[in-house]
This record gives C-alpha cells, structure tokens and sequence, in this order.
C-alpha cells in the first residue's frame, strides 16, 4: 500500500511538473528569477560593438536550443504517460530519444561556437559556451530532481 501511495505522489509531481515546464527556460528564470537573456547580458558584460555581432548568433542558437528544449520536454511527457506501463521497446523509445537530443544540444553548441568565434572571438565565444553550458546543466539538474525514476523492473535472465 505504501508503495502504491509513493508511485501515486511521484507520478502526481511528474504530471504538473510536465504540464507547467513547456519550455526549459522556464525552469532558468524559476531559479534564478530572471530571464535566460539577461543572465547571458550579465554574465558576459558585451561592449556595444560585441553586442551587434553577438546577438544575431544568440538568437539563432536560441531559437534551435529552444526547439530541442520542447522535444526534450515532449519527451518527459511521453514517460510520465507510460510511466506506470513502461514496456521494454517504450523505454528504450525514451532513452534514445532523450540521447539524441542530447547529442543534437553538444552538436548545436558545437556550431554556435565556431560561429560566434568568428563573429566576436574564441575567447569571448568560449565564455559563452561556458555559461551555456552551465545553465543546460542547470536545467538538466532541476528536471532529474523532478522526474521519479523508473519503478522496479523484475530481473530476467
């Protein structure tokens, strides 16, 4: 019965958690209560000629990152719909694509940099892969804490 309640409130946590985090930027500007472009403002401190160069490169990164952002969260969707019922094939549906998006994240960052690097320089654009790539950790943190793991699967052989 204890079980049953714990799997009752885990799943309960899941379906708002996916409900209410449609985008992962949600979760930036839920932790740090500030939007995602203001903490790359901050943390960078561009002069005026970086920032013209800069931003074009940004908003297009952003827009590809966000669109890998709601595939990831379609994603959590789908386990928390098979959550109770996850078959074999589901999970490994699940994990491949949760892998994929990530490989399509580190390949997305991976251009940006080469293309910021041209647009302001290495350095700078090393700064910025560098608070991105905290701020993704971040994200990634905050939806591991949120999702409950997958129950107990009987061992075979």
């Amino acid at each position: 019965m204890k079980k049953i309640l714990i799997i009752a409130l885990l799943l309960a946590n899941l379906s708002t958690y996916a409900q209410t985090n449609n985008d992962d930027v949600t979760i930036v500007q839920s932790l740090y209560g500030k939007g995602k472009k203001e903490l790359i403002t901050e943390t960078m401190k561009l002069s005026a000629e970086e920032a013209a160069k800069f931003w074009p490169v940004y908003d297009k990164y952003e827009d590809a990152r966000r669109e890998l952002g709601k595939k990831r969260i379609a994603n959590i969707n789908e386990y928390a719909k098979n959550y109770e019922s996850l078959s074999p094939e589901k999970a490994s549906e699940l994990v491949n694509a949760a892998l994929d998006n990530q490989q399509a994240f580190s390949q997305l960052l991976q251009k940006t940099y080469k293309d910021m690097s041209k647009a302001i320089n290495p350095l700078r654009a090393a700064q910025f892969v560098q608070v991105e790539s905290y701020l993704e950790s971040v994200i990634r943190m905050k939806i591991a804490d949120e999702l409950p793991f997958i129950p107990d699967v009987p061992h075979r052989h």
